[in-house]
């Protein structure tokens, strides 16, 4: 899943929240712009002839090396016997690979000079792209919170499989094929299965499940994130605020896909006495509009 909101940076936001966003963003199209012209000037750098260059060069390292070996040979045992036929051969092919490789020398030269205008055009396209998506209010590369150390200021869509798994190993699991979905890899037959066994690739890669504590009111609720295992210990219990609680039911599960912001900290009553936990409200992109230039 993507939230995206990126822009050019018109003032330097104070609010820690807003200003984490805006540099995470700015980071991201900075590396995509960087990988994407560096995979085009790859690409531009290698023509059909440098590639045939380079196999021809492969053959002609072997005729010259046992041309060398032959002639070694004859240093030290000056009567041993070759088929002549056969050496007139080798000695050709190696002067006529060392041409082929001058005349594709050439054509290397004039495929780039033909190539380069292309090439130019699409790093340009590249670069009109990126800047419009930073001038796009609406968009935002995917960011992730982690539930394990949260702290004030920290803004992303919670981490972590959303399917219920009691098997501590089947959850580790989970999370591990989730991040493998977040960053695009390519999954395998076996990955593939396992992912539908717990509801398909979209199910782990939307939000994270979180059983509900205690319904508050209308709009808070005490919530326990289910970090890796379904056993007390790896329960983190956080307050969750701002999104309706209408179907939620204490001891169920809910699944939450929202950007979140950990706004501070909030103590409640339990058992055990008074505790503290972070407070997590949906994050307001309109936050990010004054940090933004628009075309």
């Amino acid at each position: 899943m993507f939230w995206l909101i990126v822009g050019l940076l018109v003032s330097q936001p104070t609010d820690t929240a807003v200003r984490g966003m805006i540099e995470f963003r700015n980071a991201f199209l900075d590396e995509e712009e960087k990988k994407r012209i560096g995979e085009i000037r790859r690409i531009a750098s290698v023509t059909e002839a440098d590639e045939e260059i380079e196999k021809i060069k492969r053959q002609l390292a072997d005729l010259e090396a046992t041309q060398a070996k032959l002639d070694e040979a004859r240093k030290k045992r000056p009567n041993t016997m070759t088929s002549k036929k056969r050496e007139d051969e080798r000695k050709a092919n190696i002067i006529k690979f060392k041409e082929q490789i001058t005349a594709l020398r050439e054509t290397a030269k004039e495929q780039r000079a033909e190539d380069e205008e292309r090439y130019r055009d699409e790093v340009s396209a590249v670069k009109e792209e990126i800047a419009d998506l930073r001038a796009d209010p609406t968009f935002f590369p995917a960011k992730s919170i982690d539930l394990q150390n949260l702290a004030v200021g920290q803004v992303g869509i919670p981490n972590g499989p959303i399917v219920e798994i009691s098997d501590p190993f089947k959850a580790r699991d989970a999370q591990t094929l989730m991040n493998r979905i977040e960053n695009g890899v390519e999954l395998g037959p076996r990955e593939v299965a396992f992912a539908e066994s717990l509801g398909g690739k979209a199910a782990l890669s939307s939000g994270v499940n979180l059983k509900i504590f205690q319904v508050i009111d209308d709009m808070n609720a005490l919530v326990m994130a289910n970090i890796v295992g379904n056993t007390p210990a790896n329960w983190k219990i956080v307050w969750l605020s701002g999104i309706k609680t209408d179907g939620m039911v204490d001891d169920e599960f809910a699944s939450v896909s929202d950007l979140l912001e950990v706004v501070g900290t909030k103590k409640y009553e339990s058992k055990g006495g008074l505790k503290t936990v972070f407070i997590l409200k949906p994050f307001d992109i309109e936050r990010l509009k004054p940090y933004i230039l628009e075309k």
